[in-house]
């Protein structure tokens, strides 16, 4: 998360929006949110256009699949940036109800472009992070179908960008 303050003095993180989104509401009359995790949750349901708000668009290049924990079932996107893994709701990778995954930036999963490969990041030696059941001290390339295990949350690696597929880097 990257926050910035505008020439008005509010904040916003500039990771995932391009301009400040309570001026944006503010110039058109649309009074803004005070609590921003709902306002940029609702970004995502209404029009750009009839906000005036500029989102800022990863592309997914990859999926986390919960495997076995509380979150058993579920899917989560990886973007073509650097997606940082924790409990908390502001998380690129929220799971928010795993007790035993770190709050804050447990792990990091960073999209390379040039390579298109995919690296798992630690936070500390407090966190505990497997690979295929393997202990991960260093920075590790993900390969399709690894399985990640923070805590007791189980995740399997899914693929979409590598040597067969690839978004296009100028867009």
């Amino acid at each position: 998360m990257k926050l910035v303050k505008c020439k008005n003095g509010h904040y916003y993180d500039e990771d995932k929006l391009l301009n400040c989104p309570q001026c944006a509401a503010l110039t058109i009359g649309i009074e803004a949110e005070t609590a921003s995790g709902q306002y940029q949750s609702q970004l995502h349901t209404v029009p750009v256009s009839t906000r005036g708000i500029k989102i800022r668009h990863h592309k997914t290049v990859g999926w986390l699949v919960c495997l076995e924990g509380e979150l058993s079932g579920e899917s989560f996107p990886i973007r073509d940036t650097i997606n940082h893994i924790g409990r908390d709701s502001h998380m690129d990778i929220s799971l928010y109800c795993e007790k035993s995954v770190s709050r804050e930036k447990h792990a990091s999963i960073v999209y390379r472009p040039e390579r298109n490969i995919c690296i798992l990041q630690v936070k500390g030696k407090e966190n505990l992070t497997l690979v295929n059941g393997t202990p991960l001290k260093r920075e590790r390339i993900l390969h399709d179908r690894d399985i990640i295990t923070l805590g007791d949350c189980h995740l399997l690696f899914v693929v979409l960008c590598d040597n067969r597929f690839s978004w296009p880097q100028n867009e």
